[in-house]
């Protein structure tokens, strides 16, 4: 019998509820949960899955000594036989519009914030108790502002700045690129953002960690002498002569030669500018606290995920089979580590074996 089953009809790419249910799970890790779902996204699934099981649903009875519901009661209870049924009120129904689902058999309410509270109250007539949601806060160093502004002209390097996209977005390093272009070419990056060509655009090299300038050849370039003229962060360049002529140097600037051969170094220079960066403090910290410790069932969790080292196949490369956990396309015999549950994609897959397994890491 399962301690605690969570139920979540849909759960989205982003959301409060996906949120409070990845910082829940995180917090209470060493507690007996479970989360159902009816259709999920895939990263939402692979965080969740670091910490507790999470199942489809599938129309399986499920037995638990606590359930708990959110938005949609339907269509998982009808399936669940529980010592107690809980819902917990996400939203204020007041102000959102709508109307609060209810059931008899949910035996006990829990809002998150004693406003969505009053206003169930005031429409159901029924008791609810009130729970902040759990929340944790990690150390974070801030991402890197790095900043183009160009055209996307053939001597421009965009296939420069592909290539220390694909070579940033295989590191750790936190970042966000904004693009300034009147003709933005597509780039697979979630860290990069085109855009629109402006005119006041100073405020944004001046306020860039990382100002980039990768050309074939420039006379004499506006963009970086204005960066050089704020006097802050630094230029990643190509080694054009008028560059130096400028005023960039070893100590303001980062240089990627032509042909991308120092990329590696590249790299580990701008791992160093991410690492110096700090958060500012303007106020005192404000951290809730929350009650979840009271509420759950205190059962020890047995949840292990197995994790293995596979190996890219020759097929990966000849039908370019991007990996959605890469986000591009493995070279053969590329290493990377996988959960139990993407592997089974990646040993039979629409154009066959597309990894092999090199070595169980855990279990």
């Amino acid at each position: 019998m399962i301690g605690n089953a969570f139920f979540f009809h849909t759960i989205n790419n982003i959301g409060g509820v996906e949120t409070m249910f990845y910082e829940l799970v995180r917090k209470y890790k060493q507690y007996d949960i479970v989360i159902f779902y009816v259709r999920a996204d895939q990263n939402q699934l692979k965080r969740l899955r670091e910490y507790v099981p999470v199942i489809q649903f599938d129309n399986q009875v499920i037995e638990c000594k606590k359930a708990f519901f959110n938005y949609n009661l339907m269509p998982f209870i009808d399936y669940v036989k529980a010592e107690e049924y809980i819902q917990i009120v996400h939203a204020n129904y007041k102000l959102q519009k709508l109307i609060p689902t209810q059931d008899p058999r949910i035996t006990r309410h829990i809002a998150v914030s004693e406003a969505n509270a009053e206003v169930f109250r005031e429409y159901t007539g029924k008791e609810c108790e009130v729970c902040a949601n759990p929340l944790t806060i990690d150390p974070v160093v801030p991402p890197l502002f790095i900043c183009a502004a160009q055209r996307m002209t053939a001597e421009k390097g965009f296939n420069r700045i592909v290539k220390l996209v694909e070579a940033l977005d295989r590191t750790e390093i936190k970042y966000y690129f904004l693009i300034f272009t009147n003709e933005p070419k597509y780039i697979n990056s979630k860290n990069v953002a085109y855009m629109q060509a402006r005119l006041d655009i100073r405020p944004f090299i001046a306020a860039s960690d990382i100002f980039v300038a990768v050309s074939d050849s420039e006379g004499r370039c506006y963009s970086v002498g204005e960066k050089l003229g704020y006097g802050n962060g630094k230029l990643l360049i190509t080694p054009i002569p008028s560059f130096y002529e400028q005023g960039c140097n070893d100590k303001n600037s980062i240089m990627l030669e032509y042909d991308c051969s120092n990329m590696d170094e590249v790299v580990e220079q701008i791992r160093k500018e991410w690492k110096k960066k700090k958060l500012k403090k303007s106020f005192p910290k404000v951290i809730p606290t929350d009650g979840w410790n009271e509420i759950l069932v205190k059962k020890d969790s047995e949840y292990h995920i197995k994790r293995y080292r596979v190996k890219a196949t020759e097929a990966s490369k000849i039908y370019s089979v991007m990996d959605i956990e890469l986000g591009r396309v493995p070279e053969p015999g590329e290493e990377w580590v996988v959960d139990e549950f993407r592997l089974p994609k990646l040993l039979k897959s629409p154009w066959g074996q597309i990894a092999e397994v090199v070595c169980t890491l855990s279990e």
